[in-house]
């Protein structure tokens, strides 16, 4: 059956937590971490963290939901541009995000703009709906397999809302196919006069409507290129 991790409200503050395949979690049988409804279960990451918090390799059936990832104010640790909250990689599919929070470190200021919060990889068939995404740069990377290995398929971002107001885009789209993209809000004042909202290349039979965007957007709303 499934496992569920509850985690107690209060602040975490963790290394790189890397989760490989686990035997045994399936559709019916998957591992849960929950926090309080109140999000207040908060994870954040040690200032020497080279790379990134939760790194999901290739793990499937996994379900986070009212816990908040926060990254910390500064940063120490190396790889500046690649510092990510979560990281779903090489077939880490069938996963669902809900309800969560994730925040980068200030409002403005280069350590702001190094931030990534979430990337999906080269995965399929994940689900993020109901999550807030505050600051940071690229909040949202959906980076799929190539056309020779068949695009990756099946992501859904919906319900969610992207609050910024500093340099680049919200979301980067890629290589993805029966993509569902449908969120409440995306809410920015963009410093920069060439960053879109999200970019979007290489996108296939794929639904991209409903997306509320308002604010100064920089260059423009939503980027689409090589349909």
């Amino acid at each position: 059956g499934s496992v569920t991790f509850n985690v107690a409200a209060g602040t975490y503050t963790e290394g790189p937590v890397v989760i490989p395949p686990i035997s045994g979690a399936s559709a019916t049988s998957p591992i849960n971490f929950a926090g309080p409804a109140s999000g207040t279960a908060v994870i954040t990451f040690d200032t020497v963290l080279t790379k990134m918090g939760f790194d999901l390799v290739g793990a499937d059936y996994f379900v986070f939901s009212n816990l908040t990832f926060a990254r910390p104010a500064t940063f120490t640790g190396t790889g500046a541009t690649q510092q990510f909250s979560m990281r779903l990689r090489l077939d880490a599919d069938f996963n669902t995000i809900t309800n969560c929070t994730f925040l980068a470190d200030t409002v403005t200021g280069t350590t702001s703009t190094f931030n990534r919060l979430l990337q999906i990889n080269s995965s399929s068939n994940n689900l993020v709906t109901g999550c807030t995404f505050r600051n940071g740069n690229n909040q949202l990377d959906l980076l799929g397999l190539p056309f020779a290995f068949g695009l990756s398929n099946g992501n859904k971002i919906a319900s969610n809302k992207f609050v910024r107001v500093n340099n680049a885009s919200f979301i980067t789209v890629s290589n993805q196919k029966d993509l569902e993209l449908n969120n409440k809000e995306f809410n920015t004042i963009l410093t920069s006069t060439t960053a879109f909202a999200g970019t979007f290349s290489k996108i296939v039979n794929s639904k991209i409507l409903g997306n509320f965007v308002t604010g100064d957007l920089g260059a423009g709303g939503f980027s689409f290129s090589e349909f």
